[in-house]
């Protein structure tokens, strides 16, 4: 049934490839093929309590018009049985709402009270939370854009503050196979003769709340370009020889370079 309901989708008009789906590509095409099929069989898992924060950030930036739409701050209930009836009452009237504390709100404002007024210049100047669905190599991709302002800016919530470990956070999370997609996304949508450029800006969860910019540079963006030319070859090798929930032939483990010098050493 699993297998039936991914190979439905891959044929369907609702077919699209995206970063988050595209990236499981690189791992493997069983991992593609199961995170596919787990999103179409069940509801998805509670959120953590950083992304529930790093959603509500990106409301209040991106889309503060927003809030009273997609949340509803509850209050505190008693635990008399009026109380209770209040508080099931309150739950059975904002179906389809997040729910959320007034401290989740708190702190996400701490979080947002530091960004620069010339930074929110530009994300209220642009289209926010823009959608694009345009094919990229023949095959249909969506992407939401955090923000499009002749670039692509995108928020992106942090606990790190060792600029290191930030950049290190962006490569495992293939964040440059991102800015690859959204790049040739924009190009085709807004019939641009270049490749817009992506600008982070990163906002922390814990103290001292810095928000800030972080320009990707050229090499960033090859790199990206590189995972999303691997991501798309792998689906391809997979749709036409059926290997998608199929092991791969055994590979061999190198040691990485870091590793190598300590050898040498």
């Amino acid at each position: 049934m699993a297998n039936q309901l991914f190979m439905d989708w891959l044929s369907s008009p609702e077919f699209r490839l995206s970063f988050s789906t595209a990236k499981n590509l690189l791992d493997s095409p069983a991992k593609f093929q199961w995170e596919i099929t787990n999103k179409l069989m069940y509801e998805p898992d509670e959120p953590t309590e950083s992304m529930r924060l790093g959603s509500l950030i990106h409301t209040l930036v991106l889309e503060p018009h927003e809030f009273g739409a997609k949340y509803v701050i509850q209050p505190d209930f008693g635990r008399t049985k009026p109380e209770l009836e209040k508080k099931e009452h309150f739950f059975e009237e904002n179906k389809g709402k997040i729910i959320i504390k007034d401290k989740e709100v708190d702190k996400a404002e701490r979080c947002i009270r530091y960004i620069p007024d010339h930074v929110m210049d530009i994300i209220n100047a642009g289209k926010t939370e823009y959608v694009i669905n345009q094919p990229i190599s023949n095959l249909p991709f969506k992407g939401i854009i955090d923000c499009y302002n002749d670039r692509v800016i995108e928020v992106k919530t942090t606990s790190e503050s060792s600029a290191d470990k930030l950049i290190a956070s962006f490569f495992n999370l293939k964040y440059p196979m991102q800015a690859a997609i959204y790049g040739v996304l924009a190009k085709k949508e807004f019939g641009l003769d270049y490749y817009p450029n992506t600008t982070y800006l990163v906002i922390q969860t814990v103290a001292p709340y810095r928000a800030y910019f972080i320009e990707a540079d050229k090499e960033y963006h090859l790199y990206g370009q590189k995972l999303l030319d691997n991501a798309l070859a792998i689906f391809n090798y997979a749709k036409k020889e059926d290997l998608w929930d199929k092991g791969w032939d055994i590979q061999s483990i190198g040691l990485p370079a870091w590793a190598k010098k300590e050898l040498d050493n």
